[in-house]
């Protein structure tokens, strides 16, 4: 998580612009929407597939779910394919911790998270990347996952 964290870190201090990226997509089917998330950066292009299946969790599978392709933005030959959701699990939280790191306290060690997701646990493992957090509580819809 720290090497996510110092990664995001220096890319968005070399320059890189978020809202420079392609728009994003939203696509409705019938059982939930299609997430369409192009980027680009440097020699990289990346499209991120993510689909939103509200009816999943009753399943026992998960409501988000997403595959990432890295491309050659060169000559656009997809050069991996990666597990969106475990990327998005790592990337969200990292961005939150790179900024928090700026504003934080040195010795912040309490943390409050909002959501009891897989990304609410990985903000956790985010921030105890960049502070010594001793004491965390987490909000949630449903008293027995927080």
């Amino acid at each position: 998580m720290r090497a996510a964290v110092d990664a995001v870190r220096r890319v968005l201090r070399g320059g890189y612009d978020p809202d420079a990226d392609p728009p994003r997509c939203v696509v409705d089917v019938r059982q939930g929407q299609l997430l369409l998330m192009p980027s680009e950066l440097g020699r990289w292009v990346g499209q991120k597939l993510a689909t939103v299946a509200p009816a999943n969790p009753a399943r026992g599978l998960e409501r988000i779910q997403a595959l990432y392709v890295l491309i050659d933005a060169e000559t656009l030959a997809p050069v991996a394919v990666l597990d969106g959701t475990e990327l998005t699990n790592l990337r969200t939280p990292a961005v939150s911790a790179a900024a928090l790191d700026v504003v934080a306290e040195p010795d912040a060690a309490t943390l409050v998270v909002f959501g009891t997701g897989p990304q609410g646990v990985r903000h956790v493992e985010a921030m105890r990347a960049i502070r010594p957090i001793e004491r965390v509580r987490f909000v949630g819809r449903d008293p027995g996952r927080a």
